[in-house]
């Protein structure tokens, strides 16, 4: 787990918005997760395009599982008041992406290809969204936040490693204000790979019928936004608990609850019911 920096005892940031999308399936049961208070909009090649003028081309698709990923944190900053679509300028601040196991689901089917049709049929940027870091690069020439990027792929903790890491930064005033966004992907790409994982876990069907692809964005600030109610989040040091036994209001399976972005999803829930989430190490200062 990361810690706060020692640099000041209890790192904290203003929180200034949030965004959750996505969707999850278990056998024959599935459902959405839309939480947020702004309008969503589509990712369509073409309308990406008209949201970020100059900065896509219509006829480029997005990769796998990269489309929630740009609505969940597109949402959180247009809240803000951060961006809004077909703004030519980039966005000013940072940005901190945590993510678990979508590289993987990439990077299975890379492999996939390769063995199938060889190295000359495949695509150069197979490689490249195979890499954690690609989600961020994304983000970046998407909407910029070039003063701070960072990625962290640790697996189950990357979600409250990434929130942690972001109010760090801004507590040590690396960055006056950033987004941090977390999304999780399990799905038939990954499966193999997550079981051979899991197995070492001695729990090799842990994810065996679920799917899940969930982004969680929250956009942090060093100063208090004009207009809002100046509520911090505070980084303490976490405790044992697990995190995926504490309450979660979002219908989400109980196997999938402690990926990145579900986890994420119940610190915003946490700040919405005004509660602090202990379980975790943060709380609100209202």
């Amino acid at each position: 787990m990361i810690q706060p920096s020692r640099v000041v005892k209890s790192p904290s940031a203003y929180w200034v918005s949030s965004a959750s999308v996505g969707s999850w399936r278990s056998g024959e049961l599935k459902g959405e997760v839309q939480q947020h208070q702004g309008r969503d909009f589509e990712t369509e090649p073409e309308i990406l395009a008209e949201y970020f003028p100059k900065r896509w081309n219509a006829r480029r698709e997005l990769a796998s599982g990269l489309s929630t990923l740009i609505r969940s944190t597109s949402i959180a900053l247009e809240q803000a008041g951060w961006w809004k679509p077909g703004q030519e300028n980039l966005v000013e601040g940072g940005l901190v992406v945590g993510t678990d196991f979508h590289s993987l689901s990439v990077s299975t089917g890379y492999a996939q290809e390769l063995a199938s049709e060889g190295a000359q049929g495949l695509s150069p940027s197979g490689f490249l969204f195979a890499l954690p870091s690609s989600a961020a690069a994304v983000l970046g020439i998407l909407l910029g936040l070039k003063s701070f990027q960072s990625t962290l792929t640790e697996g189950e903790d990357s979600g409250f490693k990434a929130l942690r890491h972001a109010i760090d930064m801004i507590s040590i005033r690396r960055v006056e204000r950033l987004v941090v966004s977390c999304f999780s992907v399990v799905d038939i790409k990954n499966q193999s790979a997550l079981s051979s994982l899991n197995r070492a876990e001695k729990n090799p069907q842990r994810f065996e019928g679920l799917s899940l692809e969930l982004a969680t964005s929250i956009c942090l600030s060093q100063q208090p936004m004009m207009g809002d109610s100046s509520i911090k989040i505070v980084a303490d040091s976490p405790s044992e608990t697990d995190p995926s036994e504490t309450n979660f209001e979002v219908e989400i399976p109980e196997g999938l609850r402690s990926l990145a972005a579900p986890s994420l999803l119940r610190v915003v829930q946490a700040f919405e019911n005004n509660i602090d989430y202990s379980e975790a190490g943060f709380k609100f200062i209202r």
